[in-house]
C-alpha cells in the first residue's frame, strides 16, 4: 500500500485474477474428470452382469423352491438394481450356445467369469431343494453346496468387495431370512415319524449351504502399491526425467547434427526408463511381492519389461508436452502433470462398467493397459487380452518417438528466433 507502488496495484490485481482463473479452470475441468469417475455408480450397477444358472428343478412332488426363492429375490426391488442378473433355468441354459449338454456347468461358469464374459456367476445346483428335503427326511445334515457364488476379487482389487461380494452376502442373508416358509413347505411332505426324528436333529436348524468361490483372490494388501499408487508415481518420476536431463542433453547439442541428436535423445531416454523400471521392480521384490504367480521364474523380467514400456509410453508423452510448454509458457508444465495423472488414473482405477461412456477413452490410455498387465503378473487373471495391452503401450512409444523430432525442431526454431530477436534488440 506504499504510495510509490500505487501505479502497480491494478497490474498486480490483473495478474492475480489471471492466475486464479487458470488454476480454478484446472480444478473445475481436470478434477471433475476424477470426481466424475466416482459419481452415481449405483445407476450403473446393472452393467455388472452376473450369470445365474438355475438347475434346481422339480423332483417328484418337490418343487425347486430354493431356486425359485433366490430368483424372486434377484428380481425384487431390493436386488434387481444391484447387478445385471442374466437368469437361465432348466433347458434355457442350453439355448443360444450358452452351454452344451454334458458339459460340467460349474467348470464352464468359472471359465466364463475368468474370461471376463461376466463379472460374476451364481450356480444353483441340481436337486438343491430335493437334497434339502432328503436331509429333513433322513434327519441328517446335508453338507453338499446348494448355491455357489463365483467371482474374482483380483479383477478389481478395490471395487469387487463393495459392488459384487457384498450384494451376494446380502442376497444370502435375505434368503435365510425368508427361508422359514420354504422349510415349512418341505417339512409338510414328511410323515409324522420323520417329523419327530427331525425335531431332535441338527438338520432342522441347518439352512442350505452357500459357498463363495473367489477364483482369483486378492489377499496381499501390499499389491495396492504396484497396482495403483505405484502407477501414479511412475507417471511422476518419468516426468522428472525431462528436468533432470536438460543440462545433460545440452552438453552434446552443439556437437551433434539434428538427426544424431534426436537418436541420442531417444536412446538415452529408453535407457533411463529401463534402469528406473528395474529399480521400481526391485522395490516390490524387497517387500516380498510374489512375481511367480502367473509366469513362474520369468515373472520379474515380465514385470520389468512391462514397467519399462509403461514409463516409455507416459514419459515420452510428458517429454513432448513439457518441451512445448516450456517453449511457450513454462508455468503451465504443472498443469500438464496433474492433467496427465488424472486422465490416466480416472478410467483405470474405476471399473469402466460403473462409469459413464465418456470414460471409455481410458481403454487407449497407457496406465489402463499397464494396470491390467500388472494384475495378470501378480494375480494371474485372464491372459487373453495381454497382446492388446502390450500393443497399446508399444503404439504410445512409437507415436511419441515419431512426434519427438517434430517437437524438437519446432521448439528449436522458436527458441532460435527468440535468441535472434534478443540479440537484435541488444544492439
Amino acid at each position: 500500500f506504499h504510495p510509490n507502488i500505487s501505479h502497480l496495484r491494478f497490474k498486480l490485481l490483473l495478474n492475480y485474477l489471471k492466475i486464479w482463473f487458470y488454476l480454478c479452470s484446472l480444478v473445475i475441468v481436470v478434477f471433475s474428470i476424477y470426481w466424475g469417475a466416482l459419481y452415481d455408480r449405483e445407476s450403473h450397477l446393472k452393467n455388472l452382469t452376473s450369470l445365474v444358472i438355475v438347475e434346481d428343478t422339480r423332483v417328484g412332488d418337490i418343487d425347486g423352491l430354493i431356486g425359485q426363492e433366490l430368483t424372486n429375490l434377484m428380481r425384487s426391488a431390493q436386488f434387481n438394481s444391484r447387478a445385471g442378473w442374466r437368469i437361465y433355468q432348466g433347458d434355457e441354459i442350453y439355448q443360444d450356445g450358452l452351454f452344451t449338454r454334458g458339459e460340467n456347468i460349474s467348470e464352464k461358469l468359472l471359465e466364463k467369469v475368468h474370461h471376463r464374459k461376466y463379472w460374476s456367476a451364481v450356480h444353483i445346483y441340481p436337486n438343491a431343494t430335493y437334497n434339502q428335503y432328503q436331509s429333513y427326511k433322513n434327519a441328517q445334515v446335508d453338507k453338499r453346496p446348494a448355491v455357489e457364488f463365483i467371482y474374482e476379487s483380483a479383477r478389481d482389487i478395490t471395487n469387487m468387495k463393495p459392488y459384487v461380494v457384498t450384494p451376494f452376502q446380502q442376497l444370502e442373508e435375505a434368503f435365510q431370512s425368508n427361508y422359514a416358509p420354504v422349510a415349512q413347505q418341505l417339512i409338510s411332505n414328511l410323515t409324522q415319524d420323520e417329523k419327530l426324528n427331525l425335531i431332535n436333529s441338527e438338520s432342522i436348524t441347518t439352512p442350505p449351504n452357500f459357498i463363495f468361490n473367489d477364483y482369483r483372490p486378492y489377499t496381499n494388501n501390499t499389491l495396492l502399491a504396484p497396482l495403483q499408487v505405484g502407477l501414479i508415481y511412475l507417471i511422476i518420476i518419468s516426468f522428472f526425467l525431462f528436468n533432470f536431463f536438460v543440462e545433460t542433453h545440452k552438453i552434446l547439442l552443439p556437437h551433434l547434427k539434428m538427426p544424431q541428436y534426436i537418436l541420442y535423445r531417444f536412446l538415452g531416454n529408453q535407457l533411463s526408463y529401463l534402469v528406473l523400471s528395474l529399480f521400481i521392480g526391485a522395490v516390490s521384490a524387497i517387500f516380498q511381492i510374489d512375481f511367480t504367480v502367473a509366469f513362474g521364474k520369468a515373472g520379474f523380467v515380465v514385470y520389468w519389461f512391462s514397467t519399462y514400456l509403461t514409463m516409455s509410453a507416459v514419459g515420452g508423452a510428458s517429454e513432448n508436452m513439457a518441451m512445448l510448454i516450456f517453449t511457450y509458457n513454462p508455468p503451465f508444465v504443472g498443469f500438464w502433470l496433474i492433467s496427465w495423472v488424472i486422465l490416466n488414473v480416472s478410467p483405470s482405477f474405476s471399473p469402466m462398467a460403473l462409469t459413464s461412456h465418456f470414460y471409455r477413452y481410458g481403454y487407449m490410455m497407457p496406465i489402463h493397459s499397464s494396470n491390467e498387465i500388472t494384475k495378470v503378473i501378480f494375480l494371474d487373471i485372464w491372459k487373453g487380452q495381454l497382446g492388446l495391452y502390450y500393443g497399446l503401450l508399444v503404439v504410445w512409444v512409437v507415436v511419441n518417438a515419431l512426434l519427438n523430432p517434430l517437437v524438437l525442431k519446432h521448439c528449436g526454431k522458436i527458441m532460435a528466433k527468440r535468441a535472434q530477436a534478443a540479440a537484435a534488440a541488444a544492439k
